[in-house]
């Protein structure tokens, strides 16, 4: 679904004569992602087609297994979503639950070694999130703390504070973990501010405080697609059309 919502404003200032967007900056584009993406476009279709044949079979042998030395072969390149994806579907080349959790465990941790501090390294958190039926408390408080511990990258740090927080007041939570969930708490609304969890935390406090109607538009930072950083405040005093659109 796409939503998009479009904001047309006036700058109540002088008119003042915007300056140019700084010059492009190169970006770097690992050179795995284009067989990356082009091996994901083959895993949904077999993914869609796997669907139709188990409506008529039950039987019907899993698609991850046909994919698998694929996704090993870029991961052994060196490429992190590849290893991410060999994490999450590790239960289809495996079996049992005990040898399941060991080959996740040591999947997810050379992830967290190894990529913990790059750019999308946030969504190693979503991808721990989403193992709850291999790893207990005791796995994901040891996978979360590594990545929160070794990441340089506040985004990713910031995100496994919040899951640690969610993960240490469960059903099979002591004393104790309930204790180190309110410091993380803590650490999170203090040292964190300005990344997307915190930001999305205090979303509906700004919403309320900074983006009812007639109020002054609140400055952002963005880049343009050549990769040139600028300012909304770059163009005060002109008329700005935001477009605000996303695919979920």
């Amino acid at each position: 679904m796409m939503l998009t919502a479009v904001l047309m404003l006036a700058l109540a200032a002088p008119p003042a004569a915007a300056p140019l967007p700084a010059q492009a900056q190169q970006i770097q584009v690992d050179p795995l992602d284009s067989e990356y993406r082009k091996l994901m476009e083959e895993a949904q279709k077999a993914a869609g087609e796997f669907a139709e044949k188990k409506k008529a079979d039950a039987k019907t042998p899993r698609w991850e297994t046909g994919f698998w030395d694929r996704f090993q072969a870029l991961a052994d390149k060196g490429h992190g979503p590849s290893l991410r994806w060999l994490a999450l579907n590790a239960q289809y080349k495996f079996e049992g639950k005990e040898l399941i959790t060991s080959k996740k465990l040591e999947l997810y941790g050379r992830l967290i070694e190894k990529f913990g501090s790059s750019d999308w390294s946030d969504q190693i958190v979503a991808a721990v999130g989403r193992e709850k039926k291999y790893f207990g408390m005791q796995e994901l408080d040891k996978l979360l703390v590594q990545l929160k511990t070794t990441s340089k990258n506040r985004d990713a740090q910031a995100a496994a504070l919040e899951a640690l927080t969610t993960v240490l007041t469960g059903t099979s939570a002591g004393e104790p973990e309930r204790k180190r969930a309110d410091e993380y708490k803590q650490e999170l609304v203090k040292d964190y501010q300005g990344t997307r969890t915190v930001d999305r935390i205090n979303a509906p406090e700004f919403k309320k405080k900074n983006l009812a109607v007639g109020m002054p538009v609140p400055d952002f930072t963005a880049k343009d697609v050549e990769g040139a950083e600028f300012k909304l405040s770059d163009y005060k005093g002109k008329v700005v059309l935001l477009d605000f659109w996303g695919f979920w």
